[in-house]
């Protein structure tokens, strides 16, 4: 496995890959965590080419925004470009399965499938939100700490590791 920062549209984005075929991209949920799909992506490395990434504002990459969902298909659109990949595989679990089929329905000439795992599907319902404000609101809930600290900051926690 590698990693690196690749700085893109006014951010310094964290990328590992490992293995070897058609390129995957992993997208973690969220908005706001980690990329915790390192498990995940050495099941599956004897099978394709594995990319994760950490989107803006979260783990090792800058904390500059905007943090918005054309700013992240940018960004995935960009780092696609970067990496010289002509199509690939996504696969999202749970916020990044939306941000899979938005990147698909955005760019379909660059996916070659989708995997969408634990998503909310196409729909406009906020019936949660209200229950979830109620939850945060009243501390009732364990926040559990992220493996790496969010919004890094100076060039010193960009350092990648080989």
């Amino acid at each position: 496995m590698t990693e690196r920062f690749i700085d893109l549209n006014g951010a310094s984005l964290w990328l590992s890959e490992q293995g070897n075929g058609t390129p995957l991209m992993l997208l973690n949920g969220g908005p706001g965590c980690c990329d915790y799909l390192g498990p995940v992506a050495s099941m599956i490395d004897d099978l394709v080419h594995v990319y994760r990434y950490e989107p803006r504002g979260c783990g090792r990459s800058s904390a500059d925004g905007p943090y918005d969902l054309n700013t992240t298909l940018a960004d995935l659109e960009g780092l696609r470009s970067f990496l010289g990949i002509e199509k690939w595989f996504l696969a999202g679990h749970s916020w990044g399965s939306g941000v899979a089929l938005a990147y698909a329905l955005e760019y379909p000439g660059r996916v070659l499938s989708l995997i969408y795992l634990s998503g909310s599907g196409i729909q406009n319902d906020r019936a949660w939100h209200d229950a979830y404000t109620l939850g945060r609101d009243s501390h009732a809930r364990h926040i559990r700490q992220q493996g790496h600290p969010p919004q890094l900051a100076g060039a010193a926690a960009r350092q990648p590791h080989a």
